[in-house]
């Protein structure tokens, strides 16, 4: 690829990193719930996440998606469980108002991360 090739990719994931979408709502939510540490988890667990989908795109996840169509869906499906899931937990810890301890500040960044993770591993956008 020559270097106009690499602009523009880079192009392109600059202006998808900064569109908003499920990603950021989930990252903002472990920063305003939890604080700096737990929207930094966060971003690391999406970045990996993206990082799964170019390794699986390199070899070959289209190709799958395409001949095994209900896989596709049933992505999809998970992906959409897991965003009223995390809509309902964050809607709850809003309304419970209770101050986190030092044991579940531990407990929540690992699920700031672990929701990073999950929310773009199971975006059937990016497989497309």
């Amino acid at each position: 690829m020559g270097l106009s090739d690499w602009l523009s990719l880079a192009l392109i994931c600059i202006l998808g990193a900064s569109s908003p979408g499920p990603s950021l709502v989930v990252i903002l939510a472990s920063t305003r719930r939890f604080g700096r540490n737990a929207g930094i988890l966060a971003s690391i667990g999406h970045g990996l996440g993206v990082f799964f989908y170019a390794f699986m795109a390199a070899t070959a996840l289209g190709f799958i998606l395409r001949q095994y169509e209900k896989f596709f869906v049933l992505v999809q499906i998970a992906g959409a469980f897991l965003l009223i899931w995390m809509g309902v937990r964050l809607l709850t810890s809003a309304f419970s108002g209770k101050a986190t301890s030092q044991g579940d500040n531990a407990k929540a960044l690992q699920n700031s991360f672990r929701d990073g993770l999950a929310i773009k591993i199971l975006d059937p956008k990016i497989a497309d």
